[in-house]
């Protein structure tokens, strides 16, 4: 049996969680004021890995899985950060982990944590071609072709699908091109794009304090027009994004993760009929799904990166 700890980097929590073969083991979440830099974090989790062992009884374990928001090699070397936890590109994670823990640690780009989770423990279970798109703050993805995790050499394959381009001239990005799919429909660009629209003062989310998507989606369903209008086109931009990836990678199946995802039955749906009217997918009917494992898909992909790595080095 293979135990192993995974470490989710998040920009207001860190969770934390053991997981063997059969799942879930233990978890807990440490919350993040600042996510800057790991460094001062890390007494904490130590911390609370090992009241963790010590809680579940297990003397030792099989490896360490960081799940973070950036651009991670193949080799674990952090090639991009995203103003989360900047300084790790240059923390010795690999000693801290001998030091504290006595076993190898490897980094991983997040989004390809939780697909991996999703692969082996959740939704993506008897597929061996699927990509997964995370709806939140931004918007994450990643694929498994022919039953091998996509990275290519630089770790950057299949983890772009937030910076496809989906209104050319579009909105400003943050990365990339104006018009990619996170600066016309995530978290972080919804409180602009609603403000912008030219029925705002009329609108009931002129008097909310908190623009994010499940106001938007609650709003949308007592009829609000601008509420119905902004989230027609987020399901829009959110479809369009899947279908790329599928005409990128041609999975079977499609996952779909995210805070967003779990606002309402309404972004499933959406998608999964955009995909099944225009996706290129000849001899077959593409699965969309949600995540089944919505907060521990990470920690449960650190299990299969570690059992990934332990089966290549045996």
């Amino acid at each position: 049996m293979t135990i192993a700890i995974g470490i989710d980097l998040g920009g207001s929590r860190i969770k934390v969680g053991l997981a063997g073969d059969d799942g879930i083991i233990a978890a807990d979440t440490i919350s993040v004021d600042d996510a800057t830099r790991l460094t001062p974090h890390l007494p904490r989790v130590e911390g609370t890995i090992k009241a963790l062992l010590a809680d579940a009884k297990v003397a030792s374990c099989d490896g360490i899985a960081f799940g973070f928001p950036g651009i991670v090699r193949p080799d674990g070397r952090i090639t991009k950060t995203y103003l989360k936890y900047d300084d790790m590109p240059d923390l010795d994670i690999a000693s801290w982990a001998k030091h504290a823990f006595g076993v190898p640690v490897y980094v991983e780009n997040d989004a390809n944590l939780a697909c991996l989770g999703e692969w082996k423990h959740g939704a993506g279970r008897g597929f061996d071609d699927i990509v997964m798109l995370t709806l939140g703050t931004g918007i994450g993805s990643s694929a498994i072709v022919g039953g091998v995790p996509l990275r290519g050499t630089r770790g950057e394959a299949g983890n772009s699908g937030g910076h496809f381009v989906v209104n050319v001239g579009g909105r400003p990005a943050i990365h990339g091109l104006p018009g990619a799919a996170e600066a016309e429909a995530s978290g972080w660009a919804l409180p602009d794009i609603i403000r912008e629209h030219p029925g705002f003062e009329s609108s009931a989310l002129a008097r909310e304090s908190r623009l994010d998507y499940a106001t938007v989606i609650e709003l949308a369903s007592t009829g609000d027009a601008v509420a119905r209008d902004v989230l027609k086109r987020s399901l829009d931009v959110w479809s369009a994004t899947a279908i790329n990836m599928i005409h990128a990678f041609g999975p079977d199946c499609v996952i779909i993760g995210g805070g967003v995802a779990r606002a309402g039955s309404a972004v499933l749906e959406a998608i999964d009929e955009a995909v099944q009217t225009h996706a290129i997918a000849p001899g077959r009917k593409i699965k969309v799904t949600a995540a089944q494992q919505p907060e521990y898909a990470a920690l449960l992909g650190a299990h299969v990166a570690v059992s990934l790595a332990n089966t290549h080095r045996a």
